[in-house]
């Protein structure tokens, strides 16, 4: 076997093991952006950590379309856009039921803290800064998908425990009516 090829079968080794190993990876990403290369760049350093699933617009309104039945995992989305600002898209996620707990990253080459503060008012969960440096988008992204998988699990666990609650509540009532009914008769 020729040293390309073992190292090429290796590389896939390390990939799927890496997969194997961070179930971020199966996550559905959305990429906004109005300039092909930094959808490009985003989903180079993604994929080359292992991220499959990725979706990138350059047109916001579609993104904004998709949105309306798709729930990705975690929102990437700049903000200086020709037809959508990442402001407005990032507000209107937050209007959405379904995306309440979906992770938005803004990802600007605005580095003034107003326009920082702002887009994180607005929702935004983290704001990274162009030129990006993959071990941090890569970062971010992973914990964003992580911590919001955390909180998805967290609601779920009290609303089943606040169903048993209501199921104990019930089946009190249903004794009392029960005894009341049994010294009616």
């Amino acid at each position: 076997m020729s040293t390309t090829k073992k190292i090429a079968r290796d590389d896939q080794r390390i990939l799927q093991c890496r997969t194997a190993k961070n179930p971020a990876h199966e996550a559905t990403i959305f990429i906004i952006d109005d300039e092909d290369i930094v959808i490009e760049t985003i989903k180079h350093y993604l994929s080359k950590d292992g991220f499959k699933n990725m979706h990138g617009f350059t047109v916001s309104t579609e993104a904004i379309e998709m949105l309306r039945f798709v729930r990705p995992d975690v929102i990437l989305t700049d903000i200086v856009m020709p037809d959508v600002s990442g402001n407005f898209l990032t507000k209107l996620v937050r209007t959405f039921e379904h995306l309440e707990n979906v992770p938005v990253l803004v990802v600007t080459s605005d580095s003034d803290p107003d326009t920082r503060a702002n887009v994180l008012r607005l929702g935004a969960n983290q704001v990274l800064t162009k030129p990006l440096k993959g071990s941090e988008l890569v970062e971010e992204v992973t914990r964003a998908i992580q911590d919001s998988r955390a909180a998805i699990a967290e609601k779920d666990l009290e609303r089943d425990e606040s169903t048993r609650e209501t199921k104990a509540q019930a089946r009190t009532i249903e004794e009392k009516l029960r005894r009341q009914m049994g010294r009616d008769v």
